[in-house]
């Protein structure tokens, strides 16, 4: 497969951005891409450990890391805290400790530049936590987990433990998924009102120091000012506030007041065109600042309401600006070009996004949006894919919902009211059309080992495929199905394009057999009798180049042979039957041979290939999330019964404790269960439910469906692995939904 259009601008970006900011290297002493990042301007008190990978993940730490005294440390934060009356905010990016020799997390580092680039680097969490707390950096240990009672699968990397002067534990923040910068300043708010009371002080430094905008727009609003950038600082807090109306009409009125103080200042003379014709006077420099940030605030404003059409013009007046030696206005002109760049982002044009990222480092190359812009531009060693949060929907454009903003929050899993089911629905397809780029394919994934990143275009064909079923199925309860129609029509287009395929490359086997599962939808759905001859054409293509991947055991394999892929390949196989669609019998029967050699005599799975040697008593949870699948399959191939599925289902059950327990991690942190199978069993377990007899099917529906209901981030999205990314989780959820209707 040819490089793609995206991977070819990155690589040349990249490149440029390197020689424009770094001296040349020699091939051998090359770094890895991340190290050297200059992002906050946090002065971390740091055990110096580096997690940043080479040829493959790093998890321990060398002999030099291990021998840091982390205890000593902290402590010293504690002391620096006792005689600065602040509390301590540990930031714990890794764990690393003997019980899971940090493999709970094996791309922590990942998730660390997200940190850095959106929340530590964010221009309020700097100013409260550099005011505010005693920061520390650090890996947790053994001795560290001693110290604080941590255990690795209920306390996931990235965290944040927040410390009073004489050590005792304020508040804990842990398993962060969704990283939004003014959520974690309203919890940064919340312990600092833990530890000290509310803020008293009628300083308006103080009250931004503290992250207290509702305290800092009490303040403004008592000064009884009339000025115009008195009114445009009010609604920079008003936005903070999430008071979108107000701070629209703070605005308005900044503008107003800018316009009555031009008159009365004295203009800036302009050098004249020719003696005849002169051009209008500039207004004086200070209201040109002032006049950009007006616009670059109500370009973010919008932004946050949601409003993004309407933001592109007043993002476009402070982008335009030539504010040379401006200060805070220049920084304004950065953050609009990259609000900008967002922009194209969320509207599927990346190459555009790109372009914009690399011309705010060539005009404000010392820029913080720079530095932000910069990490979007790096490619990263272990998948070939760029370093940047917001390249793979990490970055939140709108607020967050209210409820959201719980006090104190522990995790970023909702915690407000549970969503009902339109909501959610609703919530989730408007979250995939988002996340679509313009090829008409969802590439925000970044699952890309074993062995290398070549299998990452099967990736994104089989979550496109994902994600168009999962919209195909909710079509009809959304409210702009039009919307989805057009969606699909692209998605499609993706997805049957053979030149998006590395075929022969792992995790082909899914992009056969969830392109087959959508497509045989689609044939259901369809109108008329030429949108289901297409369909059919597209699958019986699709059945004939799975054929000749099927191993000569009757296996398919993504890394290897195994049967919860063959599983899968079948499910895909027979949709497409149920289409009408002619499947080879020595294909089904050939598989239904490979799925009973890995049945054990307890009934599990093996892991790979044919079952052998003697049962373990691990190999029941060891196969939990992959029995009900794989049984379902022969069932429909006509070699098992219903006591077997019913037992491969109470097995699920009986172990979904440690199913659950690993769900937010990369690795297989409990066993052979893992954190990336999460969802997919689910899903696949809701599949095989429609095998069972109605009066068995009806409490494994309601059981299913009432654990996915828990399962929301703040922002109301679904996620497992952070790899498997944000569009995969969240289509999958709405393919539970589907599978589990009442």
């Amino acid at each position: 497969m040819s490089m793609t259009p995206t991977r070819w601008l990155i690589s040349v970006l990249t490149v440029l951005a390197t020689a424009l900011t770094s001296p040349p290297a020699r091939a051998q002493d090359t770094p890895h891409p991340a190290r050297g990042l200059v992002l906050e301007s946090i002065e971390w008190l740091s055990d110096g450990a580096e997690f940043l990978d080479k040829k493959r993940f790093k998890t321990s730490m060398t002999r030099e890391e291990k021998a840091f005294d982390r205890n000593q440390l902290l402590d010293s934060a504690l002391a620096t805290a006792k005689s600065k009356q602040q509390p301590v905010l540990c930031y714990v990016y890794k764990i690393s400790e003997r019980n899971k020799r940090g493999r709970q997390m094996i791309r922590a580092p990942v998730l660390d530049v997200y940190m850095r680039q959106l929340i530590w680097s964010d221009p309020d969490v700097e100013r409260i936590v550099k005011s505010s707390f005693v920061p520390v950096r650090t890996v947790f240990d053994d001795a560290m987990c001693k110290r604080f009672n941590v255990k690795p699968l209920t306390f996931l990397e990235p965290a944040i433990l927040f410390l009073s002067p004489d050590g005792a534990l304020l508040h804990e923040l842990r398993t962060i998924r969704t990283f939004d910068a003014p959520w974690i300043a309203n919890v940064l708010r919340d312990v600092l009102d833990k530890a000290h009371g509310p803020l008293v002080s009628d300083d308006l430094e103080a009250a931004k120091d503290r992250g207290d905008w509702q305290r800092a727009h009490s303040i403004l609003a008592a000064s009884g000012s009339t000025s115009a950038r008195d009114a445009y600082q009010q609604a920079t807090i008003l936005r903070r506030l999430r008071q979108g109306d107000e701070a629209l009409a703070a605005l308005d009125l900044a503008t107003e007041r800018l316009q009555t103080e031009a008159k009365s200042s004295k203009p800036t003379p302009t050098p004249t065109r020719t003696r005849s014709r002169r051009r209008r006077p500039r207004l004086p420099k200070a209201l040109q600042q002032l006049d950009l940030q007006i616009a670059a605030e109500r370009g973010a404003l919008l932004i946050a309401m949601g409003r993004y059409a309407e933001a592109v013009m007043p993002l476009q007046k402070a982008a335009d600006a030539n504010p040379t030696g401006w200060g805070d206005a220049s920084s304004r002109r950065a953050e609009a070009r990259y609000r900008l760049a967002l922009l194209d982002l969320r509207g599927g044009d990346e190459s555009r996004a790109l372009r914009g990222f690399q011309r705010i480092m060539q005009d404000d190359p010392k820029d913080l949006y720079a530095r932000r812009a910069d990490v979007n531009l790096r490619v990263g060693i272990d998948d070939g894919l760029s370093l940047g949060a917001p390249m793979f929907g990490y970055e939140r454009l709108a607020w967050l919902p209210e409820a959201a903003y719980a006090k104190l929050a522990g995790t970023t899993h909702w915690p407000g009211k549970p969503f009902t089911e339109a909501e959610i629905v609703d919530n989730c397809v408007r979250a995939l059309l988002a996340a679509q780029r313009s090829h008409g394919g969802w590439t925000d994934s970044r699952y890309a080992y074993c062995p290398d990143a070549r299998i990452t275009p099967n990736v994104w064909v089989a979550i496109t495929a994902i994600c168009c079923q999962a919209l195909l199925r909710h079509r009809d309860q959304f409210a702009e199905p039009e919307r989805i129609d057009d969606a699909l029509q692209r998605g499609e287009a993706y997805m049957l394009d053979p030149n998006q395929l590395e075929r022969g490359r792992n995790e082909d086997v899914y992009a056969d057999s969830y392109r087959l599962l959508y497509l045989s939808h689609r044939w259901q759905a369809a109108t008329t009798d030429e949108q289901r001859a297409r369909s059919s054409k597209a699958m019986a293509s699709i059945v004939a180049a799975a054929r000749t991947r099927q191993k000569a055991g009757g296996f398919w394999a993504h890394e290897y042979s195994n049967a919860f892929c063959t599983a899968a390949m079948v499910e895909g196989l027979l949709a497409a039957q149920s289409a009408g669609v002619a499947i080879p019998d020595d294909m089904l029967s050939q598989a239904a041979t490979a799925l009973v050699s890995a049945r054990s005599k307890d009934g599990s799975y093996s892991y790979g290939g044919a079952a052998r040697g003697k049962p373990s008593p691990a190999n029941l949870k060891n196969a939990s999330t992959r029995m009900p699948m794989c049984e379902a399959a022969l069932l429909a191939l006509g070699a098992s019964d219903q006591d077997r599925l019913q037992f491969a289902f109470d097995n699920f059950w009986q172990h979904y404790g440690a199913i659950d327990g690993v769900r937010h991690t990369d690795f297989h942190s409990d066993g052979q269960i893992a954190g990336f199978m999460f969802l997919y069993s689910l899903y696949h377990t809701s599949e095989a439910i429609r095998l069972l007899p109605e009066e068995r099917a009806r409490p494994e529906r309601h059981k299913l469906r009432e654990r996915l209901l828990q399962y929301p981030e703040i922002d109301g999205t679904f996620l497992d692995s952070e790899e498997l990314g944000r569009s995969y989780g969240t289509a999958m959820a709405l393919l539970i939904l589907a599978n589990t209707a009442q």
